[in-house]
């Protein structure tokens, strides 16, 4: 079967949710999925509405440039951390932002927005993309925040040795997230007239629910409330935990 190539979705204004919405189904989902595989643990619930909110619930929208997520990730974002008791924080951000500088043209020629990061294989490419991404974060912390900053040598060797020891569970409540979090926001803009093209590159076909959702319109007020809602549910129940 040959690879196919996808179309591309030319007018965002309206083929795509809202950030706010995505993020709010992200966290709720990777709540919810923590909730429900890891019971007992509360702050794997917490790190996972954490990460689903901020993170995977917008990771599809990486393949545009002016999105939330990669304004947020570039690497002039994080100089400032390097010269702030958050210089920890710089080499994930260093990371992030270099991922999304080398990937978002590529992508971008794969099919615009609401191209190769909105469909089945880019959910899965997501997921297993997180195990080497948290172990590069660790050494980054090991071996070139230090030389960059020799006095933070202590505290990053010690993170990265933290990064190491709790990595099974740590990856298990990520990987889960990312899963859950991107997995929301396919079935999100699943409901907008574009669709998403979720077989590619297999098929163009472009998938989207029998009653679709305008961005922008009255009829995305009550989504996204009912995503904050089902957002603070979750919040509440990791909190009785």
């Amino acid at each position: 079967m040959g690879v196919l190539p996808v179309a591309p979705v030319r007018h965002r204004s309206c083929a795509a949710m809202r950030s706010t919405t995505h993020s709010l189904a992200g966290g709720a989902a990777a709540g919810a999925a923590a909730l429900a595989c890891l019971p007992h643990s509360p702050l794997a619930a917490a790190g996972a509405i954490t990460f689903g909110t901020v993170v995977a619930g917008e990771l599809p929208d990486l393949d545009v440039a002016g999105s939330r997520l990669s304004r947020g990730s570039r690497a002039r974002h994080a100089r400032g951390l390097m010269r702030t008791p958050l210089l920890l924080l710089a080499i994930p951000a260093v990371l992030l932002g270099l991922l999304t500088r080398l990937l978002l043209k590529p992508l971008g020629r794969l099919g615009a927005h609401r191209g190769a990061t909105h469909t089945l294989v880019g959910l899965v490419v997501f997921t297993i993309m997180i195990p080497p991404a948290y172990f590069g974060c660790a050494l980054g912390l090991l071996h070139v925040l230090p030389a960059l900053h020799p006095a933070a040598h202590e505290p990053a060797t010690d993170l990265a040795r933290s990064l190491a020891g709790h990595a099974p569970s740590v990856l298990a409540v990520l990987s889960l997230s990312t899963l859950a979090g991107v997995g929301s926001h396919l079935a999100l803009d699943w409901l907008t007239p574009s669709g998403i093209p979720a077989a590619a590159p297999f098929s163009t076909r472009r998938y989207h629910a029998p009653l679709t959702v305008r961005t922008g319109s009255m009829a995305e007020l009550p989504i996204t409330a009912l995503m904050l809602l089902l957002w603070a549910i979750v919040v509440l129940n990791a909190l009785e935990r």
